[in-house]
């Protein structure tokens, strides 16, 4: 999975998304965030099971994919990320 996006619409969409997911959760995979591409859209994905938050955007995507990544994690990277076009390579 490969793509570029720009920083700041990473940063709103995961800051979204990230509001969902559980605090204390009862699988670790409800800490994590999922990324996947349809096109050149990403979806973010989070939830804690009852509550389910998503989120898109427009990305130059190379290399479509699915991953679930750490959700709190991936928040506090994409706000500290500098202002400018962000590739991902998972």
């Amino acid at each position: 999975m490969k793509f570029t996006v720009e920083q700041s619409a990473l940063a709103d969409g995961v800051s979204w998304v990230s509001r969902s997911l559980s605090s204390r959760p009862i699988m670790t995979a409800l800490l994590g965030i999922v990324i996947s591409t349809e096109g050149n859209t990403i979806h973010l994905t989070g939830s804690d099971l009852e509550t389910t938050s998503k989120s898109h955007f427009n990305a130059d995507v190379k290399d479509a994919g699915e991953v679930l990544v750490p959700g709190r994690l991936l928040a506090e990277i994409s706000r500290s990320l500098p202002n400018k076009p962000v590739t991902f390579t998972l």
